[in-house]
């Protein structure tokens, strides 16, 4: 996997910021070291193109990868994804937050739930096993640094965002014409508008009205 990622580094690489002599000593220490048959085997390429095609973790999934690394019961970790997950959601379709690292967020959201649940819910040794899980896959800086007080403040004072807002987030997504981007837009947010005043709706998280309103 590392031999695998310095060769798409250097291929993605212009030769301004990595010279041709550069490239010859970094691919002959692989070379060296590794063997021919590391370099330019069927393996190589197939790990190759798995990394260049992976879909960048989520903040979610960041959340799980540290709570799995913590010493929870079920119960805590599945409130700690509840709370963490809903400020998360709320971020997903803001844009403070473009540019912000998935890790950043995934911590900011666990240290924000951890300082909103009770004792009773999250005792101290367990706060303890998450601080600790965060500060070493983490590091000190990513949970005590400026960007990490910034980061938890935005998501604490954020505001929900609406299912029309999530229509749009999703939209972006998608491989879609401006044409049919507006239509569904108009017709989406025609069935939101109609919920909105309906309390069928109560509770409802708005991704999931958008998303039923697309389909």
């Amino acid at each position: 996997v590392a031999a695998a990622s310095i060769l798409n580094t250097i291929r993605l690489m212009g030769r301004a910021l990595l010279p041709d002599g550069s490239r010859c000593s970094l691919i002959l220490a692989l070379v060296e070291h590794g063997s021919n048959r590391l370099i330019y085997g069927k393996d190589m390429k197939e790990t190759r193109d798995k990394l260049l095609n992976l879909q960048p973790p989520t903040a979610v999934a960041f959340v799980r990868h540290f709570l799995a690394l913590a010493d929870l019961g079920e119960r805590a970790k599945n409130l700690i994804i509840e709370v963490s997950g809903a400020q998360i959601e709320n971020a997903i379709t803001n844009y403070d937050f473009v540019g912000t690292k998935p890790s950043l967020v995934a911590a900011a959201s666990i240290l924000n739930t951890i300082r909103l649940m009770g004792r009773a819910l999250l005792p101290d040794g367990s706060r303890c096993s998450l601080i600790l899980a965060l500060v070493e896959h983490g590091s000190n800086r990513l949970i005590y640094g400026k960007d990490m007080k910034e980061t938890r403040d935005k998501l604490l004072n954020l505001q929900p965002p609406t299912a029309v807002a999530f229509v749009r987030h999703f939209l972006a997504l998608a491989d879609l014409g401006e044409r049919a981007k507006n239509l569904i837009i108009e017709v989406s947010g025609a069935q939101i508008e109609n919920a909105i005043t309906n309390y069928d709706f109560v509770g409802t998280k708005p991704s999931l009205v958008a998303a039923a309103s697309i389909l």
